[in-house]
């Protein structure tokens, strides 16, 4: 076998975090990150839209489409409910994709652990093979989030040179259909990996069931997680809502033309400003795992873990704890 791929990523940074207060006045002023980019031109419709019927009632003298603040008040209320439900929803599904990327890395974890300390490798040969499977561990993370942004098999590169090591991987079966689901196929190769150990007596029977447990739950996460990307919010819902925003904004005009005049213009700007931003954030976070800039930062957490598998490994994996060093500043004097 040739040098693992997580070996070699020793030679590039790894990424820190901070937990620094990320949020100052200069968010009022910041442009990337928002969606001030999807509302502007929007926002700028309703505008000469709004100015077009001042003009009319104001130059031309046209009043027959003033029409009474009943009709926006109710809407009002439908748009309210709506919006909040739209909001919510998404937020829902961002939320619930964050926890299971979470629950996925605490699987991961466990998994590297138990495999790096309580499998027992005394020859060169299984010791290449047991770097081989924490190759497969880190290339879990990856596989998942190419998955859930719609990579067929494993094109990417970084995948690919995870799971280098082993051909089988890689290759498409006869009679299979559908693209390779490399979660599954990575997750098939640590299982036999963890029941062979077993068999050979290289690791007792509470830590097989241990990683028998992570295996399972980790198939488990990347199910729900597929579930979330796989079931978006009914079309008709979301259709009929941009329907009701659009008659909304369309209305506007013509029921606060009579009372503000030509402030009516920066009214009704400002509104479709609010508006379609709580539509345009919930689109966008309602599938957390693409590479918008408020998805979640799948790319961080698969580095995450890229880290702290190495840092396992950078660890002797026989190291007898009764040779630590062991302090006394604990200890009573």
């Amino acid at each position: 076998m040739t040098r693992h791929s997580i070996d070699r990523e020793f030679e590039r940074p790894l990424t820190k975090s901070s937990n620094k207060i990320q949020s100052h006045y200069s968010d009022l002023f910041q442009i990337k990150g928002s969606i001030m980019s999807l509302v502007f031109v929007p926002t700028l419709l309703t505008g000469f839209w709004a100015a077009f019927w001042i003009i009319m009632m104001r130059v031309a003298g046209v009043t027959t489409f003033t029409i009474p603040g009943t009709l926006i008040t109710l809407l009002n209320v439908v748009l309210g409910l709506l919006l909040v439900f739209r909001n919510n929803t998404a937020y829902d599904r961002y939320w619930e994709g964050r926890r299971l990327w979470a629950a996925m890395q605490k699987d991961l974890r466990n998994l590297a652990r138990l495999v790096w300390v309580h499998f027992k490798a005394p020859t060169p040969q299984e010791m290449e093979l047991k770097r081989g499977v924490m190759d497969l561990i880190y290339a879990f993370a990856l596989s998942v989030k190419h998955d859930l942004r719609g990579a067929d098999g494993f094109t990417p590169a970084d995948l690919n040179a995870a799971v280098s090591h082993i051909p089988e991987i890689l290759s498409k079966c006869e009679y299979e259909v559908a693209p390779v689901h490399a979660p599954t196929r990575i997750l098939l190769f640590i299982s036999a990996y963890v029941g062979k150990c077993r068999e050979n007596d290289k690791c007792d029977a509470i830590v097989q069931s241990n990683c028998v447990a992570a295996l399972g739950n980790l198939t488990d996460s990347v199910t729900s997680l597929e579930r979330i990307r796989s079931s978006p919010i009914p079309k008709a819902y979301s259709v009929h809502m941009k329907q009701i925003l659009l008659l909304y904004l369309l209305a506007l005009p013509f029921q606060l033309a009579k009372d503000l005049i030509w402030a009516t213009i920066p009214v009704v700007m400002f509104t479709t400003f609010a508006l379609l931003g709580i539509e345009f954030i919930s689109a966008e976070i309602e599938n957390p795992f693409g590479r918008d800039a408020n998805d979640l930062p799948v790319t961080l957490f698969c580095e995450t873990i890229r880290k702290e598998v190495l840092e396992i490994m950078s660890r002797n994996d026989n190291f007898d704890p009764f040779n630590w060093r062991l302090e006394t500043v604990m200890s009573p004097k």
